[in-house]
C-alpha cells in the first residue's frame, strides 16, 4: 500500500479514502480533480448549490441557532418533517432561518419566535 495514493473525502458524517495505484491512473496525479481531492481542507468542495437535507421525524424535535448555522456552514438547507412537535428556537433569527430553511411539515405543533414564523410563512416554506 506504500506506493498508493490516498485521497480522502470528508462529507460530514462519512469520510471515504480511495486509493489510486499509479499505473490504473496516471494522470490522476496531474489532474485538477487530484490536486483539489488531495489539499488537507476537503471542505472546498461545495457546490454552488445548497444540499437539502431531509429530516424525519416522530416525537418532540427542536432546532436552535447552533443547529441551523452549522448547516448554513455546510452549505445545506433542510426540509423538516414532523409528526409530534416541532420548533425552532427564540435564538434563531428570520434572515438564518431563511436561508437555512428548505421547508417544514408538521403534523401537530409549530413552535418559532412570531417574526420568524410569519417570514417563513410569506416565502411558503411552511404547509
Amino acid at each position: 500500500m506504500s506506493n498508493l495514493d490516498k485521497i480522502i473525502i470528508d462529507l460530514g458524517s462519512v469520510k471515504l479514502d480511495l486509493f489510486i495505484e499509479p499505473e490504473y491512473c496516471p494522470t490522476c496525479r496531474n489532474s485538477k480533480l487530484a490536486e483539489i481531492l488531495s489539499q488537507e481542507d476537503n471542505s472546498v468542495l461545495v457546490n454552488s448549490q445548497p444540499r437539502v437535507r431531509s429530516s424525519f421525524g416522530l416525537g418532540a424535535f427542536n432546532y436552535n441557532r447552533a443547529d441551523l448555522e452549522k448547516y448554513k456552514s455546510r452549505h445545506e438547507r433542510v426540509k423538516i418533517n414532523a409528526v409530534g412537535m416541532f420548533s425552532l428556537a427564540n435564538d434563531v433569527l428570520p434572515t438564518l432561518a431563511m436561508k437555512v430553511v428548505e421547508s417544514i411539515k408538521v403534523y401537530g405543533v409549530f413552535q418559532a419566535q412570531s417574526d420568524v414564523k410569519n417570514a417563513l410563512i410569506q416565502a411558503g416554506r411552511i404547509s
